[in-house]
């Protein structure tokens, strides 16, 4: 039975005499059993001897069967020739011979016996026996991944290479579920009151290989490069971790076993109808996992949970030969998502209270994370679904993504980014409302309101995560009053100043007067003052405004989104009680008897106008050259928006005539309408704080003669003042008045007092604490 290595210089070398050949074939197992593939140990066993057989005494190898017998050496000359074969040997089983073709042919040599491309593993060269010089054992080890022949016999079953397989020695998949810090918020109507946060979890699968070298069979002494004779030579794709890819690749795909199972049916949380038994789905490695609901044929929507967000990553250890893919996926309760965003958002709700003014500022910090529906039903199988394919080649551009398919494509791709922007434009438009219920939550702030108009807002896009955040502060007025005096106003600021009167007394000096001067009264008081200041910050950059009945500014944008609020939002209206706060639970209300008799409340809704903004600025393009027709962008010199623009200016023409200092609505949605409107709710603030307006009956005015009325007598104003930044919006006036009041203050008659001081005693030093009211007048009170 000769043995032969044949070596990377495709020498074949015979080993004579010819060693016991053991060959021991084991199986390459995963955890479960499952053969990868099989290994062959095959164990080289036999003897050098000094005076023939192969290798030879000078270090050389027969290249025939024949044997060759070295004449006349003496004693001495048998260990040195014994030293020489086991060097030849060890460089026979050498880096540099690595992927040697082994060869074991039958007695006769008729046919071809057993062959196989071989990895050198060791070469054993025990101690010389010193009671026999004449031969010394050796043992060789080599291992391969398959056995050809012998002639005439089928060929190996195990040998992949020829099957087209992966050559790979271990592998692993894991699968792990856990709860995301991610929710989906659910909400009473689409938009506004939050009514439960769904978990989200966050399913992992790790497949990992560790291949084996397969190298290049077209040379019999396989496995080194020809150039140097060292360089290692692989097949294509023939390096262990590349075996390990193609096997991992061929198991992954992209994401196609979860996503569709074996039987190209989409997991939605309950198995489909004729589908096999729960314990026979091979597929739903994620079932029965802790918290997750655990779906059957007769589950209703609720429970069902589907996969979004479909994540890969890699890692490849060229020297160890492994290769490793992780997958993710975000597992979210489909039903919510019938007709909303697919996201996953979070809100954080702040409310800050000013001790020194008792202003409540509420800021609402969020973020809305784009979800990608990898596994949709739209074309599952079908070739139309290109980007779902599981043997796709194209790039995936699924977080942003503005090109999609042709408009109106049933395929129409919803990146991560256009999902999130799309439920920014929901949840935006009624933060305010939603603020409002959360807040409410608190005893402290049950009965505020949220000013619809922020005072501040930051929003951040992430277009190339799918990710917007915001953070927004609104502040609080009482529920039963906007606090906005001046129509349109985003924000308002009022302020009143009243100085009182105080005694005119005369100083004299006396020289040596050690009490100082004499002071005496002269019998008169200082006048009566009152200053105001109002300012308001307006909007210039839009031309239309959403606005409530009570004349606040709505965060809607378009006139679609202005008259969709009006007529369907369940929470924009108010309810006969106001326990409840949703249109649909004012009129459902019941006494909870049996049978249930309704409560017949009234919903009334709040009625939202899109009108023309009165502090609109149209500038148009500078441009200083003259143009007959009108338009600043196309030239004239002047325009008078900026000036007409400032809350409080008079309309400049009245549609139907009439009055400017009248509000007439039938011309209320044109612009003159929304400016007269400014106007007069202007002019009636400042009317209500003028001191003309208490002018008494006894000098012309409406006010009776009582203590209560004011009793004004005569008033002066003093020039106002009035600030307008037509860039920001930003606007002030200031005025003052000074005035009279049928009331002495400090002198003992007063009209105003309905005599209560005529007892003549009016000096502090003579007052009867007793029989007397204190001496006081309001702004005094003790």
């Amino acid at each position: 039975m000769p043995v032969s290595i044949t070596d990377n210089n495709n020498q074949e070398n015979f080993l004579i005499p010819a060693p016991f050949v053991n060959i021991n074939k084991t199986f390459d197992k995963q955890g479960d059993g499952e053969i990868l593939g099989s290994r062959y140990s095959i164990q080289l066993k036999g003897y050098i001897v000094a005076d023939r057989g192969s290798p030879k005494g000078d270090g050389s190898f027969l290249t025939t069967r024949a044997d060759v017998v070295v004449v006349g050496l003496s004693a001495d000359d048998w260990y040195e020739q014994l030293q020489n074969k086991q060097k030849a040997l060890s460089n026979l089983i050498s880096k540099l011979q690595s992927g040697a073709f082994l060869q074991v042919y039958p007695i006769d040599g008729a046919v071809t016996g057993f062959e196989a491309h071989v990895r050198l593993e060791s070469v054993d060269l025990p101690t010389h026996n010193p009671g026999d010089p004449y031969k010394a054992e050796y043992t060789i080890n080599l291992s391969s991944d398959y056995i050809e022949g012998p002639q005439g016999t089928p060929v190996d079953e195990d040998d992949w290479s020829t099957k087209n397989k992966w050559l790979i020695s271990s592998s692993s998949e894991n699968w792990s579920i856990q709860e995301s810090d991610k929710h989906v918020l659910e909400r009473e109507s689409k938009n506004v009151k939050l009514s439960n946060s769904r978990k989200v979890f966050e399913l992992t699968r790790t497949t990992s290989a560790t291949g084996k070298n397969k190298f290049d069979r077209n040379d019999k002494a396989d496995g080194l490069e020809p150039v140097d004779g060292f360089t290692q030579k692989y097949d294509k794709n023939g390096r262990a971790w590349q075996q390990a890819r193609g096997y991992i690749y061929d198991i992954v795909k992209y994401g196609h076993q979860f996503l569709f199972g074996r039987d190209d049916t989409e997991y939605t949380g309950a198995l489909p109808v004729g589908a096999v038994t729960l314990a026979e789905d091979p597929d739903d490695y994620h079932l029965f996992a802790m918290n997750l609901p655990v779906p059957n044929n007769a589950s209703g929507p609720d429970p069902e949970y589907k996969a979004y967000n479909y994540k890969r990553s890699q890692t490849v250890d060229v020297k160890g030969g492994s290769f490793s893919v992780t997958e993710t996926w975000l597992l979210l309760p489909n039903a919510y998502f019938a007709g909303n965003s697919l996201v996953t958002e979070t809100m954080e709700f702040t409310t800050q209270e000013d001790p020194t003014d008792g202003t409540v500022t509420v800021t609402v910090n969020g973020s809305i994370e784009g979800l990608v529906d990898n596994a949709d039903t739209i074309g599952v199988g079908n070739a139309n679904n290109k980007d779902k394919d599981p043997e796709r080649n194209e790039p995936v551009d699924e977080v942003f993504n503005y090109d999609g398919e042709a408009a109106g494509s049933s395929s129409l791709l919803k990146s991560k980014y256009t999902n999130a922007v799309d439920h920014y434009k929901i949840v935006i438009t009624s933060l305010f409302d939603t603020a409002k219920h959360i807040i409410n939550d608190l005893s402290d702030y049950s009965q505020l309101s949220v000013n619809p108009v922020p005072t501040s807002k930051t929003v951040t896009q992430q277009p190339g995560n799918g990710i917007i955040t915001y953070s927004v502060s609104f502040e609080t007025t009482n529920s039963g009053n906007t606090g906005s005096f001046i129509p349109y106003a985003r924000k308002e600021e009022l302020s009143v100043s009243d100085t009182y009167p105080g005694q005119l007394y005369a100083e004299h000096v006396v020289v040596g007067r050690r009490l100082g001067p004499v002071i005496q009264d002269v019998g008169t008081q200082t006048h009566w003052l009152r200053e105001v200041s109002i300012s308001c910050n307006v909007d210039v950059n839009r031309r239309h405004l959403c606005v409530s009945d009570d004349d606040e500014v709505m965060p809607y944008d378009t006139e679609k989104l202005c008259i969709a609020a009006d007529n369907s939002d369940e929470t924009s209206g108010t309810c006969s009680n106001d326990t409840y706060t949703t249109k649909t639970s004012c009129v459902e209300a019941t006494d909870g008897a049996t049978p249930p008799v309704s409560l017949g409340l009234v919903w009334t809704p709040t009625k939202l106008t899109w009108i023309f903004n009165p502090n609109f600025i149209s500038l148009g393009t500078s441009n200083p050259r003259p143009s007959a027709n009108g338009s600043l962008n196309a030239g004239t010199l002047f325009t008078s928006d900026i000036i007409t623009a400032k809350p409080g200016a008079a309309p400049t023409s009245v549609v139907g005539g009439g009055n400017p200092d009248d509000f007439n609505t039938a011309f209320a949605n044109s612009k003159e309408g929304s400016k007269r409107k400014q106007y007069v709710a202007i002019k009636k603030l400042l009317n209500s704080l003028d001191p003309l307006t208490y002018l008494h009956a006894d000098f012309g005015g409406m006010i009776t003669n009582t203590a209560s009325s004011g009793g004004v007598t005569k008033r002066f104003t003093n020039a106002p003042q009035e600030s307008w930044n037509p860039k920001t919006g930003a606007w002030s006036y200031s005025i003052s008045w000074v005035y009279e009041i049928d009331d002495p203050y400090t002198t003992a008659t007063s009209l105003f007092f309905d005599g209560a001081f005529n007892d003549k005693l009016y000096l502090p030093d003579r007052q009867d604490n007793i029989n007397e009211l204190p001496r006081t007048a309001p702004g005094q009170e003790s």
